[in-house]
């Protein structure tokens, strides 16, 4: 995955909503990737996770229709979902970064553990420079 910043992950541990329904599940799934209490973030996404499902992508225009905001809100929130793995930039059209919502999270999961093994890493260089063993 490529970025032109550094991703920013954020998980949050919340509790998974006892209702069973796909509305509440994409609102908890933004919650517990730091977009909870965001009502356009959220809108956003299920737009875009609609037009996924459909085989679409759509731009930051397509998004602004039947919503009350500028396309530098919409855009705003693109461009953090990009940040967050979610989604990719493909010309002027926006879409989840993988084909599924699944494949999408097991990326952003993949990109977890390629950074925590760069941590250990490091952390294991900062041991032996103290000579504390390290196994």
């Amino acid at each position: 995955m490529q970025f032109g910043r550094r991703p920013t992950i954020i998980i949050r541990r919340i509790q998974i909503p006892v209702q069973h329904n796909t509305e509440r599940y994409v609102e908890w799934l933004c919650d517990c990737l730091g977009f909870g209490g965001d009502e356009l973030a959220i809108e956003i996404f299920k737009d875009l996770l609609k037009a996924n499902y459909e085989g679409k992508s759509q731009s930051s225009t397509e998004l602004c229709k039947g919503k009350e905001v500028t396309r530098a809100a919409v855009i705003y929130h693109l461009n953090k979902f990009i940040e967050r793995g979610l989604i990719e930039r493909r010309g002027r059209a926006y879409s989840l970064r993988d084909a599924t919502l699944t494949s999408t999270i097991e990326e952003i999961e993949e990109d977890i553990i390629r950074y925590f093994k760069r941590l250990k890493e490091v952390a294991k260089k900062i041991d032996e420079e103290r000579s504390i063993p390290v196994q």
